[in-house]
């Protein structure tokens, strides 16, 4: 099978799509992680607090997030201008006083 320079551009488009650019709000630096990354580092801080067990490998996005030096918490989607975890907070529609 041919690789061609069409089909790179492609599958680098199809990347592209599939992550977004972060950009912390103290010093910013800016990460290009994939697009669901949010509920993966959710789910590591709750492995982490609650000290239950994953039964899956944490993705190497969720430890750039964890090893930067400032909160994730003040990470911004570069494309929206929005709080990175601003999504997950109201996920279930509950919301809170």
């Amino acid at each position: 099978m041919a690789i061609n320079r069409g089909t790179i551009r492609r599958l680098e488009r199809a990347t592209r799509a599939e992550t977004m650019v972060l950009v912390c709000q103290e010093c910013g630096e800016e990460f290009r992680v994939g697009e669901n990354t949010d509920l993966e580092f959710i789910a590591h801080q709750w492995v982490l607090q609650s000290g239950q067990k994953s039964h899956r490998e944490t993705p190497a996005d969720v430890f750039v997030i964890t090893n930067h030096r400032h909160d994730a918490e003040n990470l911004i989607a570069k494309a929206t201008g929005k709080r990175w975890l601003e999504r997950l907070e109201n996920a279930g529609g509950h919301y809170g006083a």
